[in-house]
């Protein structure tokens, strides 16, 4: 699979109107931040466009799940910057899982991907997710499939505290990268069926298409 193998999975709602200034401080500030810390490479945020999940997923790439625990990270987060302070309290539902990624196979990331996440605990990559994989990739509009798996478990921080609850987190989660939303939408039933004995796939977290609205590599910031 290659360096970067950790992943910080995020998925919540905001509150009421505030959209347009999550965007505003996402694009600006919050993600050319994220990819100033040492280990991180890519940063990836999509928007619900199909599904059953929170308006917002961000994807974290980094060297490895490590990075996610480093000093460097961490001193970002016990010192949250001033429009990270107004932004957090208006975040609702909250799902925070530091990864490790266990499966990557595919050649692109897509402007649109697919995910099904389950509660229960997953060690390693499940031969229905190797099996579905393989299959899902001889088929054209399907670009990479990623599995994720929990690497540690995410500390209390001064910007969690900001958010006002505990952060969710995922046992594990299926990515599907797609050129379209509409084809990860359809995508959503083959993943639940072909999933269907993961634990917690009977009633999953999220089962949700978003559409890319950001994407960013560590040597894009100046």
């Amino acid at each position: 699979m290659g360096p970067g193998t950790g992943m910080l999975a995020i998925w919540h709602d905001v509150a009421g109107m505030a959209g347009e200034r999550i965007d505003d401080w996402y694009n600006h500030e919050h993600h050319p931040e994220r990819l100033s810390v040492p280990g991180f490479l890519e940063a990836r945020r999509g928007r619900l466009a199909g599904g059953a999940g929170p308006q917002f997923c961000s994807l974290y790439r980094t060297t490895d799940p490590a990075v996610l625990q480093s000093p460097a990270y961490l001193a970002r987060l016990a010192s949250p910057t001033p429009r990270t302070r107004e932004i957090m309290p208006l975040y609702r539902n909250m799902s925070r899982t530091v990864s490790r990624i266990a499966l990557r196979e595919g050649d692109a990331d897509g402007g649109a991907f697919a995910c099904l996440t389950g509660a229960g605990a997953v060690a390693d990559v499940p031969a229905e997710v190797r099996a579905l994989s393989a299959e899902l990739l001889d088929t054209p509009p399907v670009l990479r499939c990623t599995f994720l798996v929990p690497a540690a478990v995410a500390p209390q921080t001064v910007e969690a505290n900001l958010r006002g609850r505990a952060d969710a987190s995922v046992g594990w989660a299926m990515l599907v990268d797609v050129n379209e939303p509409d084809q990860a939408v359809s995508l959503l039933a083959v993943l639940r069926n072909s999933l269907a004995k993961l634990p917690g796939a009977a009633n999953p977290l999220h089962c949700a298409a978003y559409r890319v609205v950001y994407a960013g590599r560590r040597g894009d910031i100046s």
